[in-house]
C-alpha cells in the first residue's frame, strides 16, 4: 500500500496525499479512493521479470515514477524507476541515458544501478538501490538550518560524486536538495547520495546532442547565471547549484532575494547575493567566502568540485582541531580500526599520517 501518494483517477498521475484537488482538472480528490486508485499503474502489484515484486509508489516527478519493490532472489528492497509516458521518445532516451551514465560512474555517493529492462506498456525501467531516509529538501524543511559540521559533511560527499562525474565529462545540471538523499544507520555518520541524472549532459560524444542547444534544463531557482542567459551548463554550473544548496542548508533560505521574479533573476545574473554570515553568524568566515565564490556570476571565478571539496575539508578540520576526516577510500593502514564513512579520527590513531585528499572524495 502507498502511504504518501494518491493515484488520481481524473488525470492518471499521482499526487501527494496533502493535495486536496487535482492540479490538472481541479476536481476534488477523495482519500477513500486511495487503494483502488493506486491500481491505475500497470506495475503496481506486479512481479517484474519473475524477480521484482512491486508494492508501492515512493516518488514521482514530471518525467518519471519510482516504485518500491522486493527482489525475490536476494530478499532485498530495491527501487524501480520508469517514465511517466511510455510512448514519449525523449523521456525514454533520457532514462536510457541516465542508466548509461550511472553505470559508468559507479560512485559511493551516487545512487547505484542494479539492473535494467523493458516492459510492454511501461517502457524501459531501471532497478536501483532502495534508499531509506529523506531527501535533503525534507531535512531542510524539518530543521530550518542544519548544523555546520553536518552541512559540510553532506556537501563534501556531493562534491565527491560531482568530481567523479566531471572527470568523465558529465555535468549533472539539476543539483538541488530534492535530488540529494540523506541516508544512514543509527550511530553512523549520514551518507549523501546524488539522485536523478535524467538531465545530465555528457560534454563529448553522442549524449551531448540529446539536449537541444540553448534549451534551459534543470530547476530554475538553482540555475547558474550563464544557464539562465541561454548558455550550456558546465561543471561550474553544478558548482553554482552546490553553492545554492549549501547556503540553503545553513540558513534555510536562498541567497538571492527579490520582491518579484524579475528582481530575483536580476540579482542572480548580477551576482547580488547575500553574505552567509548575515544569516548564519556562527559560520566561519572561510565558509562564507567559499559559498560566496561558488555563487559568483563569473564562471571562471568558481572553484572546481575538487577544489571546493578541499576548501570545505580544511574548514571542517578547523572546526574539529586534533581530528582528521577519513573516508572509505583513503584509510591508511596505520589506522587500528576501520572507520566508517566520513569518520573523524585522532592523529594519534593515524600514527601521524595525514590522509590524502587528492581523490576529491568525502
Amino acid at each position: 500500500m502507498n502511504h504518501g501518494f494518491l493515484w488520481c483517477p481524473h488525470c492518471g498521475h499521482p499526487h501527494e496525499l496533502r493535495v486536496r484537488f487535482c492540479p490538472a482538472t481541479g476536481v476534488a480528490l477523495d482519500r477513500a479512493m486511495n487503494k483502488t486508485a493506486l491500481k491505475g499503474h500497470p506495475l503496481l502489484g506486479r512481479v517484474v521479470e519473475g524477480r521484482y515484486r512491486v508494492s508501492e509508489l515512493i516518488g514521482h516527478g514530471g518525467k518519471g515514477f519510482v516504485f518500491g519493490a522486493e527482489d525475490l532472489r536476494t530478499k532485498s528492497h530495491v527501487a524501480i524507476k520508469v517514465v511517466v509516458e511510455p510512448t514519449a521518445t525523449e523521456s525514454i532516451l533520457r532514462l536510457e541515458r541516465e542508466a548509461t551514465l550511472i553505470a559508468a560512474l559507479r560512485h559511493p555517493h551516487i545512487c547505484s544501478l542494479l539492473d535494467v529492462g523493458w516492459l510492454a506498456g511501461v517502457g524501459p525501467y531501471l532497478v536501483m538501490e532502495r534508499l531509506f531516509g529523506a531527501t535533503l529538501a525534507q531535512s531542510i524543511r524539518d530543521s530550518g538550518q542544519l548544523p555546520i559540521d553536518l552541512a559540510l559533511h553532506l556537501m563534501m560527499q556531493v562534491l565527491s560524486a560531482l568530481d567523479a562525474a566531471h572527470s568523465m565529462n558529465v555535468v549533472h545540471r539539476d543539483i538541488k536538495p530534492s535530488n540529494i538523499f540523506v541516508t544512514g544507520h543509527d550511530g553512523m555518520p549520514p551518507i549523501a547520495k546524488v539522485l536523478d541524472f535524467g538531465y545530465a549532459r555528457k560534454t563529448d560524444g553522442f549524449m551531448s546532442r540529446l539536449t537541444t542547444p540553448g534549451l534551459r534544463v534543470g530547476t530554475r531557482r538553482y540555475l547558474a547565471p550563464e544557464v539562465r542567459l541561454g548558455g550550456e551548463g558546465t561543471d561550474r554550473s553544478d558548482i553554482f547549484a552546490c553553492g545554492m544548496v549549501l547556503f540553503e542548508m545553513l540558513t534555510g533560505k536562498l541567497p538571492f532575494r527579490g520582491t518579484t521574479v524579475v528582481q530575483t533573476e536580476r540579482a542572480v545574473v548580477q551576482g547580488d547575493r547575500r553574505w552567509l554570515l548575515g544569516d548564519r553568524p556562527d559560520a566561519p568566515a572561510a565558509l562564507g567566502w567559499a559559498v560566496h565564490n561558488a555563487l559568483s556570476p563569473k564562471v571562471d571565478h568558481r572553484m572546481s568540485a575538487r577544489e571546493l571539496h578541499g576548501e570545505l575539508r580544511r574548514i571542517a578540520a578547523a572546526l574539529r582541531p586534533g581530528l582528521v576526516l577519513v573516508t572509505d577510500d583513503e584509510s591508511p593502514s596505520s589506522v587500528r580500526r576501520s572507520p566508517g564513512r566520513g569518520s573523524w579520527v585522532s592523529r594519534e590513531e593515524l600514527g601521524g599520517e595525514e590522509p590524502s585528499s587528492s581523490s576529491g572524495r568525502g
